[in-house]
């Protein structure tokens, strides 16, 4: 559909007089010729009141003839306002597009604000046209862009824990999680850090060697800390490529690594131009489980992030 389609167009009430009623009986006559499966006429007469619908195709001015044809995504519905009585010889032809999981009530909605747009030319010649308001919903874009206090950063932060034992045997978990990440269509920064800590107490039994008494239970307590932290800074030079750096901090007790840094450039490419990154996707069949029998559909945003992990990491894509 095109922009034209957020008009809206609504009857005012106006006062049960005589002359409001001549007006309506003389609204324009409206036969649909729509299959039930997808077209709800009752729906559609209750909310487009500033026509009259008939059922008999002989007794009507505008006949509109609804069919669709499957597309990749959905369908496509093709709306034909063909003019009978004094509007024989005018045509006018107009089109809905479904998506995949649009509701039954997505889909009347869609269709019935095609099928005001189309009356509302033919409409406008009849004797209800003072009674027609026409508003405009201005797209986002159309309007002041909105501030954005936190500059397109984004925020997150995680905790952690896990307690379990018994009388012989403790453990103790504790990790976090810190990220802050901003995306924009020249720049992509990633900054994150995750601590973690681990106890874990044993009670060891000391029995006499002599007579075999227990004799005391001693504590035996291992702990393991490690910390880390990542970092992706990169620069749009294009609709797919970028480049930049990244590195990484990594301290462990238990891989008994005190500090480990690692530091080089970033290359990325983006299969998808970014402005397309949340309306496409790409289907990558060997990602399928073997078990599932649907293919595994990943949307253009996460298969573009996906890439760009693995040529940032230098790693050899699936082929």
């Amino acid at each position: 559909m095109t922009s034209a389609a957020w008009l809206f167009i609504a009857a005012i009430a106006q006062n049960p007089t005589d002359t409001t009623r001549a007006a309506q009986d003389s609204a324009l006559r409206v036969f649909l010729d729509c299959p039930n499966s997808f077209c709800d006429f009752d729906y559609y007469r209750t909310e487009i009141t500033f026509v009259n619908w008939v059922r008999d195709r002989q007794f009507a001015q505008m006949h509109i003839l609804v069919t669709a044809q499957q597309t990749g995504g959905g369908q496509e519905y093709t709306l034909t306002f063909i003019g009978l009585e004094r509007f024989a010889g005018t045509e006018d032809t107009l089109h809905y597009v479904s998506h995949t999981g649009d509701t039954q009530d997505d889909l009347r909605k869609g269709l019935g604000q095609v099928f005001r747009l189309g009356l509302v030319r033919f409409a406008a010649r009849t004797p209800v046209a003072p009674h027609i308001e026409i508003t405009y919903s201005a797209p986002a874009g159309a309007t002041a862009q909105v501030h954005d206090p936190w500059n397109y950063w984004v925020f997150n932060l995680r905790v952690n824990t896990n307690f379990d034992g018994e009388h012989s045997y403790k453990n103790t978990y504790l990790s976090a999680g810190v990220s802050a990440n901003r995306v924009t269509e020249a720049w992509k920064i990633n900054l994150s850090t995750n601590p973690s800590y681990q106890q874990n107490d044993y009670l060891v039994p000391v029995y006499d060697s002599t007579t075999g008494v227990l004799i005391r239970e001693d504590l035996s307590r291992n702990i393991t800390r490690s910390y880390g932290g990542d970092l992706l800074v990169v620069r749009s030079m294009g609709p797919h490529w970028s480049a930049g750096a990244l590195g990484s901090v990594f301290s462990s007790t238990y891989s008994n690594q005190d500090l480990t840094l690692k530091f080089g450039p970033a290359l990325e490419f983006n299969i998808f131009p970014y402005s397309q990154s949340t309306r496409k996707l790409l289907t990558q069949p060997p990602l399928r489980d073997k078990s599932d029998p649907e293919p595994h559909c990943l949307s253009r945003r996460e298969a573009a992030v996906g890439l760009r992990r693995l040529i940032s990491r230098g790693q050899q894509l699936p082929v």
